[in-house]
């Protein structure tokens, strides 16, 4: 094993963006000539908070400026680039459900001074009203229930047609055959990113039997214009019974099967909503990621279009890098560490590092940005030390 010397190069990259350097004021005489000096005022340094970060359609969010220097203040609710207030601590309402960034522009007599907070504000719709109808809803036993959805603002549909406590379909019109004869209760789910609320209908659906197939079969054999006797009735009767027991056994066997085929379906659906449920979690959690990453670039100064980088799992020649920077993660997101070492030295997007102090093993960093001279990551959750707090200075190597 041999020591490679790696030079850190430290590039200063501030988190505030600078929009505009105004107001350098006169300077003073030194001496004999007038007697005094104009001093030059300071920059403002934009900054903000808002409460409460989720809100529903129609709900305001209030903003609080904690700018230091600021004399007059413009927010950009949406970063449309068209501002929406001037107030220092406006209130605001959304009118439509999203995500949103926000801007706050500040100025004073030396210039202005802009803070962005990207994906900063989540508006979710309206709770849904759950309604609904039947057709019919007095039918007999093998036919088929269509449900019609009436709800307001719902995206997503659980039906329990038998009050039993178990969805047994999520689609918005579902059509249903019961198995059994009765009165059943039915209750609709219905439900969007604002919550959920439900429609039971009671005693709704009226299933009856089938009529009975019984034939009454007079028969006269000897053709005398008299009903045979008494054991001929006897006759007939057990033909009858017997034809009714098939025609029973059939429809038994025709119920199982709908049956059956009802449960087949209900268990597919319900196999692939937990998958879809899975999928709509991975991809929220990837547009945090995202959203944290593109906020971490632009606060650097750095570009943020992925069109220019290209992943490379292969691992990079053996180096030691110094750490520059680090940025908690927000909402769930990874924490990102800035290291002093990029594609001259060989990494690539898709290296993993080691972090280390004084021998001591801290964590390991997935490269997701690199320029010629340093490279940023995220920290992988399931490989950190337990109880490490990674810091400046600290070292990150490919040698492990």
């Amino acid at each position: 094993m041999h020591a490679i010397s790696v030079s850190a190069r430290v590039v200063a990259l501030p988190l505030l963006v600078t929009l505009m350097l105004a107001g350098c004021g006169g300077g003073g005489s030194s001496g004999g000539g007038g007697g005094g000096g104009s001093s030059t005022p300071s920059l403002p340094i934009a900054e903000f908070t808002a409460s409460p970060l989720t809100v529903q359609v129609g709900s305001p969010v209030q903003f609080t400026d904690g700018s230091t220097g600021a004399t007059g203040w413009q927010w950009d609710f949406n970063s449309d680039g068209t501002p929406e207030d001037y107030g220092q601590n406006p209130s605001h309402v959304y009118t439509a459900p999203g995500i949103y960034d926000v801007t706050l522009q500040v100025s004073n007599a030396a210039g202005i001074n802009t803070r962005l907070r990207m994906a900063y504000i989540t508006v979710t719709p309206p709770p849904p009203v759950a309604e609904f109808v039947a057709s019919p809803t007095t039918l007999t036993l093998g036919s088929s229930v269509q449900f019609t959805d009436q709800s307001t603002n719902a995206t997503a549909w659980s039906w329990d047609f038998n009050n039993d406590g178990t969805a047994d379909s999520t689609a918005q019109n579902p059509a249903h055959v019961y198995g059994a004869a009765g009165t059943y209760t039915v209750v609709l789910t219905a439900s969007n990113s604002g919550g959920n609320n439900v429609r039971t209908r009671a005693a709704y659906i009226t299933v009856n039997p089938p009529p009975s197939t019984t034939v009454d079969i007079d028969v006269d054999t000897d053709r005398n214009g008299s009903v045979d006797n008494a054991a001929d009735e006897a006759g007939e009767r057990v033909q009858e019974a017997q034809l009714q027991r098939e025609r029973n056994a059939e429809l038994r066997t025709s119920r199982d099967q709908q049956v059956e085929q009802v449960r087949t379906l209900a268990d597919e659906v319900f196999g692939l909503n937990l998958r879809l449920t899975a999928t709509r979690e991975r991809y929220e959690s990837l547009l945090r990621d995202n959203a944290t990453m593109r906020s971490f670039l632009a606060s650097k100064g750095l570009p943020t279009d992925p069109k220019q980088m290209v992943v490379n799992t292969q691992p990079a020649e053996p180096l030691v890098a110094v750490v520059m920077d680090i940025r908690p993660g927000e909402r769930g997101a990874s924490e990102l560490v800035q290291i002093s070492a990029g594609t001259d030295d060989g990494l690539e997007i898709g290296h993993r590092l080691t972090l280390f102090r004084d021998s001591k093993y801290l964590g390991q960093i997935e490269l997701t940005y690199v320029t010629p001279d340093l490279a940023v990551g995220s920290v992988i959750p399931d490989l950190k030390a337990k109880n490490a707090v990674i810091q400046k200075g600290d070292n990150a190597t490919t040698k492990f």
